[in-house]
């Protein structure tokens, strides 16, 4: 099967070593939030996801610097994380786990040898071949949930230096946040706190 692949993603796909399916979803979802966000020069992006969508996504990012983007330790509820600061827009990204990787039988071919039967090779690369081409042609919902929110910090009186998010009942003393009518922490919004101003 012959398969045309974007200059851009080719060229990301060489530096990287292969073309491989998380690589072309994260140059399919960055693209996307490019598309959201009218450019991506004001966009924060975090991801909790495979290292090569990370890599994709790096070489597509320009906010604050070229390739940022954040991996943050432990569970977010979120794979990937798109947020535009000026407007307070965030794109969460949720991945439908069976729709992104290769099938089992697939999955049992990656363990053998190099050397193998070129027929078992062959079949596996089609099966490769088969999930890229899904994720550069086929419409984000069949692989991903994207939610849009906004996010507004709720300024709070100064009489009150404390204040708890009814979420999560932990104590902030320094940020809450109105997430599309719900008052939240930072945390419980799924944003990174160093994004917030």
């Amino acid at each position: 099967m012959t398969m045309i692949v974007p200059l851009k993603l080719s060229i990301l796909a060489q530096h990287r070593g292969q073309l491989s399916p998380e690589l072309a979803l994260g140059w399919r979802l960055g693209h996307h939030a490019h598309d959201c966000f009218d450019g991506l020069d004001q966009v924060l992006v975090a991801a909790v996801c495979h290292p090569d969508t990370r890599y994709a996504l790096a070489g597509l990012t320009r906010y604050p610097e070229p390739g940022a983007v954040i991996k943050p330790v432990g569970a977010r509820p979120w794979d990937i994380l798109f947020f535009h600061q000026p407007t307070g827009t965030a794109l969460k990204v949720v991945f439908i786990q069976r729709q992104i990787k290769l099938s089992a039988e697939l999955k049992t071919l990656e363990d053998e040898p190099a050397d193998c039967d070129s027929e078992i090779l062959h079949h596996y690369q089609e099966g490769v071949d088969a999930l890229i081409q899904t994720m550069l042609s086929a419409e984000l919902e069949q692989f991903c949930f994207i939610t849009e929110i906004r996010c507004r910090v709720l300024v709070l009186a100064d009489k009150q230096p404390v204040h708890s998010c009814p979420w999560c009942r932990k104590t902030n003393s320094a940020t809450l946040l109105d997430v599309d009518g719900r008052i939240c922490c930072p945390a419980c919004a799924g944003l990174e706190q160093s994004w917030i101003p």
